[in-house]
């Protein structure tokens, strides 16, 4: 949402419009000056900054996942919860209905719990991506995105997330952050524009003061069409936020 403006002659502040409302705005968005809304106080004239036209450029140009569309047998989904059920197969799929090749999307995942082995990945894939026995998103041919395989054994805990993507030719690690834990948040943001996949982790903290990592992953040929995805450790527990 905006942040409202106050008039001079108002005891409140006053709301922007809506991104809907300003959607048609989209192709005149370069024209900072001349854009302007009207103060519900005294009719005066307010006019937009730069910052308010670069926030509704971001509204409009990036979808957000509205449903999740399919999923494997071996998930239990609650609304935008999932777990993963005991007698699932390997690297169990959710997957978001699909966009254009040139539709931006973005996405935030919340680890309630990471579980206790196999992996956790996060990405895009083009539609054909398994809804099990793959490798995860960033490991399976036409993915991208950031995974953590867990093992068992815990003496040989899990020490890094990796970000990666794969094409036709194999995948390459691009780069190695922190592993996962629990209540962390993944923001994953697709620039059609740009090609290129970022994400930015926001680690807990013991001290009140988050720990957030960033990561850009290119997309070399873009997708024609692709979906937003997750596979789910065992015991893992995930929320779409």
């Amino acid at each position: 949402s905006f942040a409202a403006k106050r008039c001079r002659m108002a005891d409140d502040p006053v709301a922007l419009p809506s991104p809907a409302l300003v959607a048609p705005l989209a192709s005149i968005l370069a024209l900072a000056a001349g854009l302007h809304t009207r103060c519900g106080a005294c009719s005066c004239v307010m006019l937009l900054t730069r910052d308010d036209l670069r926030t509704i450029w971001e509204l409009i140009r990036f979808k957000r996942v509205a449903h999740w569309a399919a999923w494997d047998y071996g998930l239990e989904v609650n609304g935008n919860d999932f777990a993963r059920k005991g007698d699932s197969s390997s690297y169990p799929a959710a997957f978001s209905e699909r966009f254009g090749g040139n539709e931006s999307v973005e996405c935030t995942l919340r680890i309630l719990s990471k579980g206790t082995q196999n992996a956790i990945s996060f990405g895009i894939a083009t539609p054909d991506f398994p809804i099990n026995m793959s490798s995860g998103f960033g490991r399976t041919r036409n993915s991208w995105g950031v995974q953590m395989y867990q093992v068992k054994d815990p003496s040989n805990l899990p020490t890094a997330s990796t970000f990666e993507g794969c094409d036709s030719s194999g995948y390459t690690t691009v780069l190695t952050l922190p592993p996962f834990v629990d209540n962390l948040l993944i923001s994953l943001r697709y620039d059609v524009a740009a090609r290129e996949l970022r994400f930015r982790l926001l680690y807990p903290s013991q001290d009140g003061t988050p720990d957030t990592q960033t990561c850009t992953l290119p997309v070399g040929k873009a997708p024609t069409e692709y979906v937003v995805g997750v596979t789910v450790a065992s015991f893992a527990k995930l929320q779409f936020v």
